[in-house]
């Protein structure tokens, strides 16, 4: 008679889904890194679970999934202090920020960085600052922050940074009240060809034909056309137009600042550097991040294994299945 029976050895299985999750991520396979950390963060509570989920974020970062990375994160952070706050989460969350071009939230956590570190890396967070406000256009104060740091390196950034007063840009008023005076003018001082042809020729013969109905004395008549017909096409044209000149003005300032920022160092890598330190100081939060996880945790790996997919059915059992994830099947007679 043939019986079956499985042997199950007992391994510490939470602590491999970690180094799991560390191999998957070395190896850009994000998905089932995330899947390994979720495991371990939700069975193992021998782990640092702050660490757990500081790697999710990382990994998701990486993975290019900026909000999913960004909400771990400011879930972390609402629950801390500011003397508990630690230096990569909030580095991590401020080049997100930064990548977004959310440049107002980066400042409030540029602040937060500055409390909890030390020099040198508090002067790096003054620089990434500076940058911040020349992004915002708030030129006087990006300038104003870079010569506090009394550094003779950023003397040229200084002074490239000063040379964008004397960028061109053409004035958006004039451009509208020489439209408003001679349809098209604007349009030819802005460039906006195209919309030069229209405003001249069409908005300018409803023009002159306004002016002979008032030479005509049919007054009714020209302010029908006005009201009607010159009001309605000519504000198109104009907004078009100022569109046309922002557009200009802010490629200008773009290239610009493209051309000087790419002289120096970039504030993104910065940011990034000191989100890859090592050099952690204080605690995330007052309470158990992992306790904050367990429930979403536990309902998206239900939700996983039920997918059809070999990968993920290869590396996400069941919890069922977890106390005997290896079994060897013996026969006997």
């Amino acid at each position: 008679m043939r019986h079956f029976f499985h042997i199950a050895f007992v391994l510490p299985f939470t602590i491999l889904a970690g180094d799991l999750g560390d191999h998957f991520f070395q190896q850009k396979n994000y998905y089932a890194a995330i899947t390994e950390y979720k495991r371990t963060l939700f069975l193992d509570s021998s782990q640092d679970s702050s660490v757990i989920i500081y790697k999710m974020a990382e990994t998701y970062y990486t993975w290019g999934k900026l909000e999913e990375s960004g909400n771990i994160l400011t879930t972390i952070l609402d629950d801390s202090t500011n003397e508990n706050l630690t230096v990569r989460p909030l580095a991590l969350l401020a080049s997100i920020y930064w990548d977004n071009y959310d440049y107002d939230a980066l400042l409030i956590l540029l602040d937060k960085l500055n409390s909890v570190l030390d020099e040198p890396a508090r002067s790096e967070i003054e620089y990434v600052r500076g940058w911040t406000y020349i992004y915002q256009t708030d030129w006087a104060e990006g300038i104003r922050v870079f010569e506090s740091l009394n550094e003779s390196a950023l003397i040229p950034l200084i002074n490239d940074l000063d040379k964008i007063y004397e960028l061109p840009q053409k004035s958006v008023f004039m451009a509208t009240v020489l439209s408003k005076v001679i349809p098209g003018a604007g349009q030819l001082y802005a460039g906006n060809y195209e919309n030069f042809i229209y405003a001249a020729l069409f908005i300018g013969s409803i023009g002159s034909s306004m002016l002979w109905d008032m030479y005509q004395k049919a007054y009714f008549t020209a302010a029908v056309k006005y009201l009607f017909l010159f009001r309605r096409y000519s504000k198109g044209s104009i907004y078009r137009m100022q569109q046309k000149i922002d557009q200009q003005n802010l490629a200008a300032m773009s290239h610009f600042l493209k051309d000087v920022s790419d002289r120096y160092p970039k504030p993104l890598d910065i940011l990034l550097k000191i989100a890859s330190s090592d050099n952690i100081s204080g605690r995330i939060g007052t309470q158990d991040p992992r306790l904050q996880y367990q429930k979403t945790f536990k309902i998206e790996i239900g939700k996983v294994v039920e997918k059809d997919d070999s990968l993920q059915q290869h590396h996400l059992l069941s919890l069922p299945e977890l106390p005997c994830l290896y079994c060897v099947q013996v026969e006997t007679s």
